[in-house]
């Protein structure tokens, strides 16, 4: 009887190792609607306020511009037409000046747009890849409502 107790002790004793369950994937927060992602929304404040500070200055050198011509317009003799206020704006050095700055502002402008652009078109795609990765299960949605 002993054999019979020590056998069943050795045998019906050995402890199961428990295989720890395989760790659960670490899933994304995402936005899936760029308009509740606060850092989208800074984005596009800042994008506004700086096309607002480029558009600004295009008006100030236009406005500058269009003022110097009615004063040059005023300094030629009664009677003169276009052609002759053109012709005295294009050899004017101040004249070519506001134009280049005229220029310049434009420039600066369209570049703030494009950015702007660029801005909103990257967060298009962001917010695709959010809505992707949360139908395929490696992200989840952290949308506000």
């Amino acid at each position: 009887m002993s054999i019979l107790f020590a056998v069943v002790g050795v045998s019906g004793c050995k402890k199961e190792t428990k295989v720890p369950p395989p760790a659960a994937p670490v899933v994304e927060n995402v936005y899936t609607n760029r308009a509740h992602d606060p850092a989208y929304r800074r984005l596009l404040k800042q994008s506004y306020s700086n096309e607002m500070v480029h558009a600004s200055a295009v008006r100030q050198a236009v406005g500058d511009m269009n003022a110097y011509r009615e004063k040059v317009k005023a300094a030629l003799p009664a009677g003169a037409d276009a052609t002759v206020l053109e012709q005295a704006l294009e050899k004017d050095a101040e004249w070519l000046n506001l134009k280049q700055k005229v220029e310049a502002a434009r420039i600066a402008d369209r570049q703030a747009w494009e950015a702007a652009r660029a801005n909103v078109r990257a967060g298009m795609e962001q917010e695709a890849r959010a809505v992707q990765a949360v139908k395929e299960g490696r992200a989840k949605a952290i949308d506000e409502k």
